[in-house]
């Protein structure tokens, strides 16, 4: 294809492989990765990596692991790819992956419980999201959770004053009405960056071959792959109004 050249030993690599490779996928990262109610993956992640196969014919099998210091599949083997990792290397070797070229970039966001003061936010209670490392000095204070949707629960209910995550995330739970109070701060100096982990020991040739189509991939391509992921059409539901406007709500 244009703009991707692999090379004679990337080419052998590919044409070596004798089953697909297997991608390790934790659940609940909405909009990154994420299994359907049919059992399907879906997110920007699986985008990417339709792509990846349309561009170098590499074949993929995706299957939930969980977090921890080794991300086991369910029949105890090691993946090799995980879908979606942050580009930190502390989280990398934590993980024990390499990290590709980051496919997703974008601002981090500060979310706000609306009844917080914002003029001063230490002391502050912070909820981060799993694997997430931003200690921003102003408290001590954190509780973390299992994704950024228990996140953005936390501070809907109270639990905490605010939280950080991606403005993906954020765009696609922002816009559903259970949501929509809450105060959606950019930070500017912080950037949000999503890759791929190849699974140690990596071999230079996969990591080379998905680097080179990260790079190559149209920014137009990339873009409708986000779009199609991130933006929600709402649901006019009696609860979505209830968790909406719960006094006028309740007061029908």
């Amino acid at each position: 294809p244009a703009g991707l050249m692999l090379s004679d030993e990337e080419k052998s690599y590919i044409a070596g492989l004798s089953a697909p490779l297997r991608v390790g996928v934790r659940p609940g990262r909405i909009p990154y990765q994420y299994f359907d109610g049919h059992g399907q993956f879906q997110g920007i992640a699986q985008g990417v990596f339709s792509y990846i196969t349309q561009e170098t014919g590499l074949e993929f099998t995706f299957v939930p692991i969980q977090d921890g210091a080794q991300p086991d599949m369910p029949d105890g083997a090691q993946p090799d790819l995980l879908a979606s990792v942050y580009y930190d290397y502390e989280t990398a070797a934590a993980d024990g992956v390499s990290l590709t070229r980051p496919y997703v970039v974008c601002p981090m966001v500060m979310v706000v419980d609306p009844r917080a003061d914002t003029g001063d936010m230490s002391g502050k209670r912070l909820a981060l999201p799993q694997g997430l490392l931003y200690k921003d000095g102003l408290t001590e204070d954190i509780t973390v959770y299992p994704t950024f949707q228990d996140c953005l629960e936390a501070v809907r209910k109270g639990k905490a004053d605010y939280c950080y995550g991606n403005a993906y995330a954020a765009q696609y739970y922002i816009s559903q009405p259970r949501y929509r109070n809450l105060r959606l701060l950019p930070q500017a100096n912080r950037m949000h960056k999503v890759c791929i982990g190849v699974v140690k020991p990596a071999d230079s040739r996969l990591i080379s071959i998905l680097n080179k189509v990260v790079l190559s991939m149209p920014d137009a391509e990339l873009q409708s792959i986000i779009y199609r992921n991130v933006t929600v059409r709402p649901q006019v539901t009696l609860r979505a109004l209830i968790e909406a406007n719960p006094v006028p709500a309740f007061c029908l």
